[in-house]
C-alpha cells in the first residue's frame, strides 16, 4: 500500500505545523516504509505530477493512503467517481473550519485536537470517522542542552494582535439584538476565561440558562462563525493579560506582532519575529520556560507544548484535564491560572532556579518519550484505521 504525506503550510510559520508534517511523514515511514512526503504550493509541476500519480492509482485500482493536517487540498477529481483513502488531522476547533469539514468525502477518517470537539462536531452534523488525537511535536532530542547552559529564561511563542472586540465580546452585537445573546456571551465570556471551560460549551451552557436554541435561532454557518470569533477572542484575552504581566522579565517572542497592544508591544520584550522551523526549534532547545498560552484546549493539548517538551524546556502552559493525566503541576510542569496576581513573579522565580528547572525538564522529557512522540500518535491513529478497516498490507 502506497501511503503519501502532503503539507500545505509555508515554512515561514510559528506554529512548527510544517514541522509536525515531517515528523508523521517518519513516523509513517516505520510502517510503510515507501512512504512520500508532498509539499504542496512549492513547485506547481510538481503539484500536478502528484495528481497525475494518484490518478493513475486511481484507475489501476491500486490502494492508497493520503495523510493531511486539515483537509485543506481538495483531491476531487472533475467527472470522475475518485474517492481517495483519506486520513486528515484536524488541529484546529471546528467551528473555525465548519464549511471545509462539510466538505469532506465520507472516505475521509478524521482526527480532533481536544476531547470537546467530538460532541461539537456531533452538533454540526460531521459524520465521518472519527478520533481523538491530541498536537504532537518533534522527537525528542538525544543531547537537550541543560538549564545550566541555556541563555534565554522565558520565551513565548505565538502571534500578537488585539482581540477582537478589544472590550466584552458581547459588545460585538448591535442595539437590535435580543438581549439573551448579550448575556450568554457575558457569562459564557467569564467561564471560558477563567474557569477552564472550552469556548463551545461555556455558551451551549449559558444558552441553556437563557432558553436559547442556538442552532435554530441562527442556523449552523452564522453560530459557527459566532464561536469562532469568541473562541478566538477568549484565546486572546487570556493571552495578552499573561503578556502584559511578564513586562520587566526579559521575555522573548517569536512569532507575529499584528496589532499595536499597549503593555505588550511597547513593553521591554525581545521580539524575534517570524522564523522558520529550524529557527523556532533552536529558540526552544535555548529557553527554560516556554509560555504556551492556549485557553482553547481544555481537554487535549497544543504542538509548541509538545516541541517545547522534545527539547527538554519545562513548561508554562493552560490547565488541560488530558494534561493533567500525565503532568504534575510543580513536579512536571507549570500550570498558568490567569486569576493568579503574582503568577509572573512566580515564573520568573522559576526561570532562575537552575535545579529546580533541571529535574522538571527530566521529568516531562520522560513523560514525553514514554507516550507522547509523533511514534505514539501515528500508532494510534494506525489503530484507528485498522478498525476501520482502511489499511491494505499487500
Amino acid at each position: 500500500m502506497q501511503v503519501f504525506v502532503c503539507d500545505y503550510t509555508p515554512d515561514l510559520n510559528y506554529t512548527l505545523i510544517p514541522h509536525m508534517v515531517s515528523e508523521i511523514h517518519t513516523a509513517t515511514k516505520e510502517r510503510f516504509p515507501t512512504a512520500v512526503l508532498h509539499r504542496f504550493r512549492r513547485d506547481e509541476k510538481q503539484d500536478f505530477q502528484f495528481f497525475q500519480h494518484l490518478y493513475k492509482l486511481h484507475k489501476q485500482q491500486q490502494p492508497f493512503l493520503l495523510i493531511d493536517i486539515n483537509g485543506v487540498q481538495s483531491f476531487i477529481f472533475k467527472g470522475e467517481d475518485f474517492v481517495p483513502n483519506r486520513l486528515s488531522f484536524f488541529t484546529d476547533g471546528p467551528f473555525t473550519i465548519l464549511k471545509r469539514l462539510k466538505g469532506l468525502q465520507a472516505t475521509t477518517c478524521m482526527s480532533y485536537s481536544d476531547r470537546t470537539h467530538d460532541r461539537v462536531l456531533d452538533d454540526f452534523g460531521i459524520g465521518n470517522p472519527k478520533f481523538f488525537l491530541p498536537h504532537f511535536g518533534a522527537s525528542p532530542a538525544d543531547n537537550p542542552l541543560p538549564m545550566a547552559e541555556r541563555d534565554i529564561g522565558l520565551l513565548f511563542v505565538g502571534q500578537v494582535r488585539a482581540p477582537r472586540p478589544t472590550g466584552s465580546f458581547s459588545s460585538i452585537f448591535g442595539a437590535s439584538t435580543d438581549e439573551k445573546w448579550i448575556k450568554i456571551f457575558d457569562q459564557a465570556g467569564e467561564q471560558a476565561q477563567f474557569e477552564n471551560t472550552a469556548p463551545y460549551d461555556a455558551v451551549m451552557a449559558a444558552c441553556d440558562d437563557f432558553d436559547m436554541e442556538p442552532f435554530k435561532t441562527l442556523g449552523d454557518d452564522q453560530f459557527a462563525e459566532l464561536l469562532s470569533h469568541f473562541s478566538s477572542w477568549v484565546e486572546f484575552q487570556n493571552r495578552n493579560r499573561l503578556l502584559k504581566s511578564m513586562a520587566g522579565l526579559g521575555l522573548h517572542i517569536v512569532g507575529p506582532a499584528f496589532d499595536e497592544v499597549k503593555g505588550i508591544t511597547d513593553a521591554d520584550f525581545t521580539f524575534h519575529g517570524l522564523q522558520k522551523a529550524a529557527g523556532v526549534l533552536d529558540f526552544l532547545g535555548r529557553s527554560r520556560v516556554l509560555l504556551n498560552s492556549i485557553s482553547v484546549f481544555p481537554e487535549g493539548s497544543h504542538e509548541r507544548l509538545w516541541h517545547g517538551a522534545a527539547a527538554g524546556t519545562v513548561l508554562a502552559t493552560d490547565r488541560s484535564r488530558y494534561l493533567e493525566e500525565y503532568f504534575e503541576d510543580g513536579q512536571d510542569i507549570a500550570y498558568l491560572d490567569y486569576r493568579d496576581n503574582s503568577q509572573a513573579e512566580r515564573l520568573d522565580d522559576l526561570a532562575q532556579d537552575i535545579g529546580r528547572l533541571q529535574s522538571m525538564s527530566d521529568n516531562s522529557s520522560r513523560i514525553y518519550a514514554a507516550h507522547h512522540t509523533p511514534r505514539h500518535r501515528m500508532q494510534t491513529a494506525f489503530d484507528f484505521l485498522e478498525q476501520q478497516d482502511r489499511l491494505d498490507h499487500q
